[in-house]
């Protein structure tokens, strides 16, 4: 039987913070957070209750992981101003 194509996976950032005033700065992090997601074509991040990401997650997941995957389309949702902007400043170095 042929594996079913999944289209959409919606992920909650915070799941990955250590404990819940931590942020998300590290490639490791990232690198746990995409994990798996070659498998979709469209993901959506909800940055819910994160303050703030790093530079290296952010370069991580937007540059990196996408680059390496220019098929699968990454929708950051509900990101504050300074998570649009650490995300904006690495896509910025393309």
């Amino acid at each position: 039987m042929p594996e079913k194509s999944i289209n959409q996976e919606t992920i909650l950032c915070s799941d990955y913070q250590l404990s819940e005033n931590d942020n998300l700065v590290s490639r490791s992090q990232a690198k746990r957070l995409t994990a798996g997601l070659d498998k979709f074509k469209k993901v959506v991040l909800d940055f819910s209750s994160i303050n703030l990401i790093g530079q290296g997650f952010a370069d991580e997941v937007f540059r990196v992981f996408q680059n390496d995957h220019p098929d699968i389309e990454i929708i950051p949702t509900n990101a504050g101003e300074d998570v649009m902007r650490m995300i904006m400043h690495v896509l910025n170095r393309k």
